[in-house]
């Protein structure tokens, strides 16, 4: 069977072989992997359509989505920046934010704008890896720790 032959043959062709259960809880929409508000994508569809397999990454996107209230993935791309996700508490890394990012391309947003958003020193300061904000994010917040504690 050639490669395109295979590309065609739907999640559902595997029924007997895998099982329906085990094939629904990958393309059923009842079993969303990453939900953003209203917008959902099952296992099948991240890996097919968004080009994504990191369900853990995308497991993480969605409880903080639901932490921060989004609404839609545009909800999303409008009211966050990098800075949003440095905070420790979401648990986001760049595996999370790799998965983010192809769903804001998916649906048309400018990543490049996205990140550059929050930044107050200018757009040249914005261009770090978001490793490195949120290191120091993360050292900003010990310093503030630090502070309320030596005042008391």
């Amino acid at each position: 069977m050639s490669a395109s032959a295979r590309s065609r043959l739907a999640p559902t062709d595997y029924r007997r072989q895998l099982g329906g259960s085990f094939v629904d809880h990958l393309t059923d929409a009842k079993y969303p992997a990453l939900i953003i508000g209203k917008d959902s994508w099952t296992r099948h569809e991240l890996a097919t359509e968004i080009g994504i397999v990191h369900t853990k990454a995308a497991a993480i996107l969605t409880k903080a989505c639901r932490t921060l209230g989004i609404r839609s993935t545009a909800d999303l791309f409008a009211r966050t920046s990098p800075y949003t996700f440095a905070d420790v508490q979401l648990r986001m890394g760049v595996t999370t934010l790799y998965v983010m990012f192809a769903v804001f391309r998916a649906k048309g947003h400018d990543i490049d704008a996205w990140y550059a958003k929050g930044n107050t020193k200018g757009e040249a300061a914005a261009v770090v890896t978001f490793i490195t904000l949120k290191e120091r994010e993360q050292a900003a917040e010990k310093r503030t720790t630090k502070g309320r504690k030596d005042q008391t």
